[in-house]
């Protein structure tokens, strides 16, 4: 069988789909400890220190509530889990967070180029957004892309 026909919802397998689904799901690097601004997301070594965490959390949660049979069948499953990944997924999260927060930041304090266009168009009609941009392509300002995508949410709003 071939390793693509062994996934399973896009994870190595069952175990680890229904461990991140059921008990990971909307949790964060920032529920286990790390600062999203201090982790390296492509480290090994971060992958693994989170992919420890992860694990010891489960079991923690699995080892309030099962006993004898119960503990040793949830043990088989959890064996199968393959925490790298769920932590790799985790940290990639991460980073699509701070970079969409790097992009925001940069739309929100514009350098001065771009706040001069931003209140040039703020104060323009936004029903005429065709004669607003034929406005934004007649200045010539490096901030005027950042400008343009404000206008662009400004107009469809």
């Amino acid at each position: 069988m071939s390793k693509a026909a062994e996934l399973y919802n896009g994870w190595t397998n069952y175990e680890t789909w229904r461990v991140n689904l059921e008990t990971l799901d909307g949790m964060g690097i920032e529920d286990f400890g790390y600062d999203p601004g201090e982790v390296d997301p492509d480290s090994p070594e971060s992958v693994h220190k989170l992919s420890e965490a992860l694990e010891m959390y489960v079991w923690e949660i699995v080892e309030q509530g099962a006993k004898g049979f119960a503990l040793d069948l949830a043990n088989s499953f959890l064996a199968r889990v393959d925490w790298n990944e769920i932590a790799e997924h985790m940290l990639g999260d991460a980073r699509a967070e701070a970079a969409a927060e790097n992009t925001a930041s940069a739309v929100t304090s514009p350098d001065a180029d771009t706040a001069a266009t931003i209140a040039a168009v703020d104060n323009i009609t936004y029903g005429v957004g065709g004669e607003v941009l034929e406005m934004l392509q007649k200045v010539n300002l490096q901030g005027a892309d950042r400008a343009r995508s404000y206008l662009s949410r400004k107009v469809y709003e």
